[in-house]
C-alpha cells in the first residue's frame, strides 16, 4: 500500500513537472510573438547635384569647423617641382614615389629593412601638381583610412604575383618598390629583387595596405601573405610625414629617375 501511494506521488509530481514546462512555453512563445516587431521600408534614389537647394540651418552648424577643415587643408607641407601622377606602366612616376614611402615608412615604423612595397593603381586617386603641396592635396590622393602593414612572401608566390601584374601592366598596372620587373606582351619576362632573380624558395617581406591584405582591389592573391602585421599608420599620413620632412630638409619632392617596371618592344 506504501509503494501504491509513493508511485501515486511521483506520477502527480511528474505530471505537474509537464503542465507547468508546457504552460512555460506557450507563454514563452505568445510573449516572443507579442513583442516581435515588423518594419517595412521604402528605399529611393536621390541624385546629388546644384538642384539641390543648400539647407542654411545645417550650414551655420558646420561653419566653425568647416572654418577649422580649411585652415588645415590649405597648410603647405611641400613642394613638387613637376606634376607627379600615375601615367605609364606601373602607375607612373606617381606609383613609384608611393611604393618608395610605403616602403621607407614601414622600416621605419618597425625597425627593420623591408624588400617590397606595392601599391595597386586605383587606390591612388588623384595626381600631386606642381608646386605647393597641401594636406588637401594627400587628401584627395589617399582619402581612405589605409592602414600601412606587412607581411612574408615566398619568391614562389610573389612571382605569381608579378605575373598577375601584366594583365594591366600598360596602362592600369600596380606599382612596386624594391624590385625591377620586364613584361612583354602582358607576360613577365623578368623579376629581380636587387639585381638578383627572385629565388622561388625564399621569403621576402612585403609592404602593403590592410586594405589590399584583406581583399580589397583585383589582386586576391595578397592574401597568401603570411605572418601579417600592421605598422599602426595610415598611409595618407606617411605620406604627409614624408612630403614635410623632404619640406624640413629642404629638399623638392622628386621621384625616381630611373623605372623599375619596364616593358619590352614587341615584334
Amino acid at each position: 500500500m506504501l509503494k501504491n501511494k509513493k508511485t501515486s506521488t511521483s506520477l502527480l509530481f511528474c505530471s505537474f513537472a509537464l503542465i507547468l514546462f508546457f504552460h512555460s512555453f506557450i507563454y514563452a512563445q505568445q510573449t516572443a510573438k507579442a513583442t516581435t516587431l515588423t518594419y517595412q521600408t521604402q528605399t529611393s534614389q536621390q541624385k546629388i547635384d546644384p538642384s539641390i537647394a543648400e539647407d542654411k540651418a545645417i550650414n551655420e552648424m558646420l561653419a566653425p569647423y568647416a572654418v577649422n577643415v580649411k585652415k588645415k587643408m590649405e597648410t603647405v607641407i611641400g613642394q613638387a617641382p613637376e606634376t607627379i601622377n600615375k601615367e605609364g606602366p606601373g602607375a607612373g612616376k606617381l606609383g613609384m614615389l608611393m611604393t618608395d614611402i610605403i616602403r621607407q615608412q614601414a622600416s621605419l615604423a618597425l625597425g627593420k629593412t623591408i624588400d617590397l612595397a606595392f601599391q595597386n593603381n586605383g587606390g591612388i586617386r588623384a595626381e600631386i601638381p606642381a608646386g605647393e603641396i597641401t594636406t588637401g592635396t594627400i587628401y584627395r590622393l589617399m582619402p581612405f583610412d589605409n592602414q600601412i602593414a606587412i607581411v612574408e612572401f615566398s619568391g614562389k608566390d610573389l612571382i605569381e604575383l608579378f605575373e598577375s601584374m601584366g594583365a594591366s601592366i600598360k596602362d592600369f598596372g600596380a606599382a612596386i618598390s624594391g624590385a625591377q620587373l620586364v613584361y612583354q606582351d602582358k607576360k613577365l619576362l623578368s623579376a629581380k629583387i636587387n639585381d638578383k632573380d627572385i629565388d622561388p624558395k625564399a621569403t621576402y617581406t612585403l609592404a602593403l595596405t590592410d586594405y589590399l591584405y584583406n581583399g580589397g582591389g583585383e589582386y586576391p592573391i595578397l592574401r597568401r601573405g603570411q605572418k601579417y602585421q600592421t605598422c599602426n599608420l595610415l598611409l595618407r599620413d606617411a605620406i604627409i610625414s614624408y612630403i614635410k620632412n623632404e619640406q624640413a630638409e629642404k629638399r623638392p619632392l622628386t621621384v625616381p629617375s630611373k623605372p623599375r617596371i619596364s616593358l619590352a618592344n614587341t615584334q
